[in-house]
């Protein structure tokens, strides 16, 4: 059966090419190869980045091997593509075909950019391993339950066959997980920040971040930094993120006058560690307890 106009219409409505990072960023690809005729199914895969191998491509929303954002923001963005006549050792009886046509739908809008990818494809098509554009695929969760879409694809070739096949993508919510002050001291503050010529013993700014004294340093504090002063702003506004200079700081996201991005050694922060410490001060900036 072919695509129902219903959802033909709303892909047509939906289509946005996602611009995503190349999936060096993420996991390598999977390939999927979508369950049809062992003879035929080789004509069309689904490569998703960074999934791991199984019936379904499966995303934990945040996990930045497969969220293209890596962030638990209700959304995994899966960086897809569809290939075309694909060179693969599992599947050993496929035979190279000419195709003559390609397909696919899903009443989902977040496969629209990758519909409009593949039935953008020259036809016909005889080279082996042609594969659209990397494009993302932005499935959203809704409360704590996980969100499940499939697409269905497919081929026809010049010898008369047909190929169609099917793949579901599953967005899981974040697995529960606590943080506490002390989590992250370990995992920022001490690596990147205490350092002998930053906030460790050089106390630049006025501001210590080694262990035992970070805490006192950061909480309440007006920043040193004039400009974030008269912007009204604190080194950590306990239950506010946006008048939070810290985060500023390793967002990158600072106005005119108010200094350098942190760390200012290194590689900035990952997405997941930055999205800590908003969570951090966003539950009231504990000292102690988990957040």
């Amino acid at each position: 059966m072919g695509p129902l106009p219903f959802a033909r219409a709303a892909l047509a409505a939906a289509i946005v090419l996602l611009p995503v990072a190349t999936p060096a960023q993420t996991g390598p690809f999977m390939r999927f190869l979508g369950g049809g005729p062992p003879k035929a199914d080789c004509m069309l895969v689904t490569d998703v980045a960074g999934v791991p191998r199984g019936r379904v491509a499966r995303c934990t929303d945040g996990d930045p091997s497969c969220d293209e954002d890596g962030r638990a923001d209700g959304t995994c963005l899966f960086a897809v593509r569809v290939c075309l006549d694909a060179t693969d050792s599992d599947a050993p009886r496929c035979h190279a075909e000419v195709m003559t046509s390609a397909q696919a739908w899903s009443p989902a809008p977040a496969f629209a950019g990758l519909v409009a990818a593949l039935e953008g494809l020259p036809m016909p098509v005889a080279t082996p391993d042609t594969c659209t554009a990397t494009v993302g695929v932005p499935l959203a969760r809704h409360g704590t339950r996980p969100a499940r879409a499939t697409l269905r694809a497919s081929v026809s070739m010049a010898s008369g066959r047909n190929a169609r096949d099917r793949l579901s993508f599953v967005c899981a919510p974040p697995r529960a997980a606590t943080a506490t002050f002390a989590t992250l001291q370990r995992k920022i503050f001490t690596p990147g920040c205490a350092t002998l010529s930053c906030h460790g013993a050089g106390n630049a700014g006025g501001m210590t971040l080694a262990a035992g004294a970070a805490y006192a340093s950061l909480v309440g504090v007006p920043p040193s930094n004039g400009a974030a002063l008269a912007a009204g702003l604190l080194r950590v506004a306990p239950g506010d993120p946006d008048r939070s200079f810290l985060l500023r700081k390793l967002e990158g996201t600072l106005a005119p006058d108010e200094g350098q991005p942190m760390p200012r050694v290194g590689s900035p922060l990952p997405p997941t560690l930055i999205d800590l410490v908003r969570r951090w001060i966003a539950a009231g900036a504990p000292a102690d307890a988990s957040f």
